[in-house]
């Protein structure tokens, strides 16, 4: 259980790194992990992109993903 917390927490990281200087996230997927991210993003004191969304949605294509992140910022304009 300890050796899965770690994993998630070094993935967690590697995903921060990415996305520190991002003005802006939307989360979404399928599962916990999301849920799980946005707990671990709260903690950060020095975390900067804000937080659009979070939604949960079944497994899709990349194809479908791109649609659906396109089609939500569309509809943010």
């Amino acid at each position: 259980l300890e050796r899965r917390k770690n994993q998630i927490h070094h993935y967690f990281e590697r995903i921060i790194d990415e996305i520190r200087d991002s003005d802006e996230i939307f989360l979404f997927g399928p599962g916990e992990a999301k849920s799980l991210f946005l707990q671990y993003i709260r903690e950060l004191k020095d975390f900067r992109p804000y937080i659009l969304s979070i939604i949960t949605e079944g497994k899709m294509t990349d194809n479908q993903k791109n649609a659906y992140v396109r089609s939500f910022y569309e509809s943010l304009e």
